[in-house]
């Protein structure tokens, strides 16, 4: 992946992808945006967030944005990138945001973890680290907080070298709100196909 595809990925969803960026020629990023803001509730009056293409959903407390980010082909990329993502913040600013994206092909799991916590915003040291089974993927989540700023992110390593990358990212003062929301956010995703 280019640097510019990684820094796009991280101003928009507060997180990173592991890249060998140096080798790799510079490319334009192209997003499609598939829905804005969009007002779809559940029964319980959450939004349902049905990913275009990326084959999840989930349940978010606020409206959201659905929205695909592809790589720009080039002479040597055989394969085009692609991330898939669904997202949104409440009015208090809290962030909400699931992505499924391609893992790199050099580095195992737990390193692409290690990585992507150390670039993501908040970054930092986890100060809580929990390895566990979703559905039946490998997953990690991991809790960090830096300065004023801290976040909620599971981490789920999926059959076909994909990853799913759920976050929170929230304002310490809205630290209790945002774990108010976290159980049934994280519980919601519905992985319906790798």
């Amino acid at each position: 992946m280019s640097k510019v595809f990684v820094g796009l990925f991280i101003a928009l969803l507060f997180s990173s992808l592991h890249s060998n960026a140096q080798s790799r020629p510079k490319v334009t990023p192209q997003m499609v945006m598939h829905r804005v803001d969009d007002t779809t509730k559940d029964a319980s009056g959450w939004y349902y967030a049905k990913s275009t293409g990326g084959n999840f959903s989930v349940s978010l407390p606020t409206r959201f944005s659905d929205f695909t980010i592809q790589e720009a082909a080039t002479k040597r990329a055989k394969k085009v990138s692609k991330m898939y993502v669904v997202g949104g913040s409440n009015l208090q600013g809290i962030k909400f945001s699931v992505t499924k994206m391609p893992m790199a092909s050099d580095g195992s799991f737990e390193t692409l973890v290690k990585e992507m916590t150390t670039l993501s915003l908040p970054p930092g040291t986890p100060s809580k680290l929990k390895k566990e089974k979703y559905q039946h993927h490998n997953s990690i989540s991991v809790t960090t907080t830096k300065d004023s700023v801290g976040g909620f992110t599971k981490y789920i390593e999926l059959d076909n070298n994909y990853v799913m990358v759920q976050s929170i990212v929230f304002n310490t003062a809205n630290k209790k709100e945002a774990a108010a929301c976290a159980d049934r956010f994280f519980s919601s995703l519905k992985i319906l196909g790798d």
